[in-house]
C-alpha cells in the first residue's frame, strides 16, 4: 500500500496537523488475469489470455491486432462512489511501435439506467493515457480520476488499442485514495515508503 504525506495546516508549540493520503482495495476484479477472462469482456482472438509474458503472476493480456485502421476493445466495469478520488494504474510492455492511434483507456461513467457520460467529460471521453512508442519492456501507466458525475454509480473501463501492434497488459488497478489525518509534535521532513 502506498502513503503520501501532505502538510495541511500548521498549528502553535510546533504542533502540525498533516494528510496522509491511503489507498485502499483494488475495485478491479481479476485484475491480472489470473482467473483467465471473468469479469472481463473482448478476451478472444484480438486479445487472448498470454501464459507465456506478465508483469508478476502467471499470465498478461496480449493485444494483437493486424490492421492499422480497426483495433480491439476490452472491458470490465465496478462500482464507484461520487465525491471520491481514485487512483488508475496499469502495466503496459510494447515491442515495437503500434501502426495507428495507439493503446488508450477511457473511462465511461454508468447509472443503474445505463450510461450516463465519458470521463472526465462528455463526447466521446478522453484518453487518461495515449502510448504508440515501444516500451523498454513492463511500464507502470496511472493517473487520478475524481469529478465523477453526481448520478454515477459504476465506472466501466474500455481498454483499446486502436492500430495494428502487439501489447501484453496486466495489473489493472483503480483504488479509491482516502486522507487520514495525523498529528505530528514538531515540524519536520517526513520519508515515507511507496511500495509499489
Amino acid at each position: 500500500m502506498r502513503k503520501y504525506a501532505l502538510l495541511i495546516t500548521v498549528g502553535i508549540f510546533g504542533v502540525a496537523l498533516t494528510g496522509l493520503a491511503e489507498e485502499t482495495k483494488n475495485l478491479i476484479y481479476n485484475p491480472g488475469f489470473e482467473q483467465g477472462s471473468p469479469s472481463w469482456s473482448g478476451i478472444n482472438g484480438r486479445a487472448a489470455l498470454d501464459y507465456d509474458m506478465s508483469h508478476q503472476g502467471m499470465m498478461s493480456v496480449k493485444f494483437n491486432v493486424s490492421d492499422a485502421v480497426k483495433g480491439h476493445c476490452i472491458t470490465t466495469s465496478t462500482t464507484v462512489n461520487t465525491g471520491k478520488q481514485y487512483r488508475l494504474s496499469c502495466y503496459i510492455k510494447i515491442d515495437t511501435p503500434i501502426d495507428g492511434k495507439g493503446f488508450s483507456i477511457k473511462v465511461l461513467q454508468h447509472n443503474p439506467n445505463g450510461a450516463i457520460a465519458w470521463w472526465p467529460h462528455g463526447g466521446n471521453g478522453q484518453a487518461f493515457f495515449v502510448t504508440k512508442e515501444a516500451t523498454k519492456g513492463w511500464v507502470k501507466k496511472e493517473m487520478i480520476i475524481d469529478g465523477f458525475h453526481p448520478a454515477t454509480t459504476d465506472a466501466k473501463l474500455y481498454i483499446y488499442l486502436h492500430g495494428k501492434g502487439v501489447v501484453n497488459l496486466d495489473d489493472v488497478s483503480l483504488k479509491e485514495i482516502k486522507m487520514v489525518e495525523t498529528l505530528v509534535d514538531d515540524l519536520k521532513v517526513l520519508t515515507l515508503e511507496d511500495d509499489k
